[in-house]
């Protein structure tokens, strides 16, 4: 993989965490096979609850539904 395509995935994955709802942790993620993009992905809540991942600041503990999304 060329070093142009490297940063342009890393380009790629700041964008896709922008997607994310939640303030302190965004955090996004890309699935590469060769050169070909197969699937994105970013953190937020789950499906249905509040687009809210903090309370007053601070990342709601694990057995909150706080799950990642996926799109292939």
């Amino acid at each position: 993989m060329k070093h142009k395509e490297i940063v342009l995935y890393y380009e790629f994955i700041d964008s896709v965490a922008k997607m994310s709802h939640c303030v302190r942790l965004k955090v996004g993620s890309v699935i590469v096979r060769g050169s070909s993009i197969l699937g994105y992905g970013y953190n937020g809540s789950a499906m249905g609850d509040d687009n809210v991942c903090e309370i007053d600041g601070i990342t709601k503990p694990r057995n909150h539904s706080c799950r990642k999304e996926c799109y292939l």
